[in-house]
């Protein structure tokens, strides 16, 4: 893969406090379910639509992330999420090298269930969509994860590729549910920084 420019001093990918779905990178805040596997998994705000940040964020702050929807079975790994790219050119194909960083901060509030977190790469670097992962669970109140990206992994069943290569050239972080079906899924997310 080619190595893309090393993002800035500034960690802090989005405080959510300016209210619009374009993080402080420049990177678009967007959802999206299964309906390209024929699945028919709901989610609010809807995918393709205007993102905006819904009110009361996390640490008395003023906005933050918030999903909600259902996840079913018509297709077998249904699933529904939210991402956010690191770059205004994400949508096409662009990337950060984010191997500076060690990992992710941010605060998470919902239903009490585990959800996955993902590292997205741009298209030179194959996975199968089998992508680096880890998991964390959405409490009643606030909570601020750290996630060391060394704790991210793949699942196997795809193309194998190396934790440098997808930090290299990250495009998106996504926040999905995990297994099927889900009558209600209710998630908060906040404060998004990457940390040295």
């Amino acid at each position: 893969p080619t190595a893309t420019p090393t993002f800035g001093s500034s960690t802090l990918l989005d405080d959510c406090e300016d209210g619009d779905g374009t993080n402080n990178w420049g990177g678009p805040w967007y959802t999206y379910d299964d309906s390209s596997n024929s699945g028919t998994s709901k989610i609010v705000p809807v995918p393709g639509g205007v993102f905006n940040m819904a009110s009361g964020g996390a640490a008395s702050t003023s906005y933050a992330v918030h999903i909600t929807g259902t996840v079913t079975t018509a297709y077998a790994f249904g699933y529904i999420g939210v991402g956010t790219g690191t770059s205004a050119s994400s949508p096409t194909d662009g990337a950060v090298n984010c191997t500076g960083f060690l990992g992710i901060r941010f605060y998470a509030k919902g239903d009490g269930a585990q959800y996955a977190i993902k590292l997205i790469p741009k298209s030179t670097v194959n996975t199968g969509n089998d992508n680096f992962k880890t998991q964390f669970i959405a409490p009643a109140a606030w909570t601020q994860y750290q996630l060391f990206f060394s704790s991210f992994t793949q699942e196997g069943w795809g193309t194998a590729a190396t934790l440098t290569q997808v930090l290299t050239n990250l495009k998106a972080i996504e926040f999905q549910t995990i297994g099927q079906p889900w009558a209600s899924v209710d998630l908060w997310l906040d404060q998004l920084q990457m940390f040295p």
